[in-house]
């Protein structure tokens, strides 16, 4: 039997946070717990886990075969998730709701191998609640529960620093997609995180200033239910008529009104009818805002059926995918209807989904939930 003695630190990002410097790991912003494990003869694991609001930090020292990797499996309300740690420190992670189990790249210290970080947005965790067991496999545990806590996104921290200001999808290097909502907030919007709660899908809301003032607490709401929000202008104008000093009105009020209601102003910007000119991109690049546009359009505002939205997604699915549907600017029964269907049908294709910043790997801040 080889020993193996190491302290393993898995920081799950439940928000996308700046990337900690390899060797330095965040502060834990929460209470942590012990479990204690036997295995055969004398050797003997044991697990300490502490969850906080970025971070999930493991650490298990002993002896044990190399053959018997270390799991942790996170359940929650409507799912669970199972990270597994093997001989060589490459984290396995296994979901029921996707087709394959998938590798996750992983941070190495500076100075100690045996630590290792795991960006939130490499993996698709509920925002809530969950228990955790801890397991080593082959051997006898006892289950670890603790809690994870919620996150809401809060904006910049330091301004996004792309390859390019302007994009319309994300990296084609893993199956892992977003899902965009325009013209918000309306009374759709609530149906929309209904959908999204159900899924556990996470999503970018793309508001509209002039709405969104008429309905400041929705701004929150879907904060606090683990999604992000996007810069769409005030009044829904075509940027590309418009003089250089009205584009700048239409997106500094947007931004300063989520910084009133939510504490800081968004990443990323949309131009209303995917108008975005040089002049209108240069605009939300001295407003610190990526312009994002997309590559799988539902057209929804034409008010097609529920069915010919959902083909048009699928037909345009690939990885890092970047998906248009609207919760405001008119009647959206039927994207609600292609929203639920669109989430089930990419889940069995194995697509895993992220907000627009999560997917473009801008640098971001997350907040408790309160």
């Amino acid at each position: 039997m080889q020993l193996l003695s190491y302290a393993l630190g898995v920081l799950l990002f439940l928000a996308l946070a700046p990337l900690t410097a390899p060797g330095q790991l965040p502060p834990v912003q929460s209470a942590s717990a012990n479990a204690g494990a036997t295995v055969p003869g004398d050797d003997l694991i044991r697990s300490r886990i502490s969850v906080g609001l970025t971070h999930l930090h493991w650490s298990m020292t002993g002896e044990a075969p190399l053959e018997r990797k270390p799991c942790a499996t996170m359940h929650f309300e409507t799912s669970q998730t199972t990270i597994c740690l093997d001989a060589a420190q490459q984290a396995t992670v296994s979901d029921p709701r996707y087709q394959e189990s998938y590798v996750v790249p992983v941070e190495h210290g500076a100075t100690d191998r045996s630590t290792v970080s795991i960006r939130r947005s490499d993996l698709m965790i509920p925002n809530g609640p969950a228990e955790v067991d801890v397991s080593c496999a082959g051997c006898a545990s006892e289950d670890l529960q603790v809690r994870v806590a919620p996150r809401r996104w809060s904006g910049c921290s330091a301004g996004p620093v792309p390859d390019t200001w302007k994009v319309m999808h994300g990296p084609e290097e893993s199956k892992a997609i977003a899902i965009t909502l325009d013209d918000g907030p309306s009374p759709f919007t609530d149906d929309m995180l209904e959908v999204l709660d159900k899924h556990s899908v996470p999503a970018t809301f793309y508001v509209m200033g002039s709405r969104l003032s008429q309905r400041p607490a929705m701004a929150q709401q879907v904060l606090r239910r683990g999604h992000s929000l996007g810069n769409h202008t005030w009044t829904h104008a075509d940027l590309r008529r418009q003089r250089a000093g009205v584009v700048e009105s239409e997106l500094q009020r947007t931004s300063e009104l989520l910084r009133r209601t939510t504490g800081s102003r968004p990443c990323t910007f949309r131009a209303p009818y995917g108008e975005d000119p040089a002049p209108v991109v240069a605009a939300a690049e001295r407003a610190g805002m990526v312009t994002v546009g997309w590559n799988a359009d539902s057209k929804d505002w034409e008010l097609p059926s529920a069915a010919a939205m959902t083909q048009r997604v699928l037909g345009k699915l690939r990885p890092g995918a970047i998906i248009l549907l609207h919760d405001g600017g008119g009647p959206r029964e039927r994207s609600v209807v292609a929203l639920e269907r669109i989430i089930t049908a990419a889940r069995d294709q194995g697509y895993r989904f992220k907000t627009t910043e999560e997917l473009l790997g801008l640098q971001v801040d997350y907040a408790p939930v309160s």
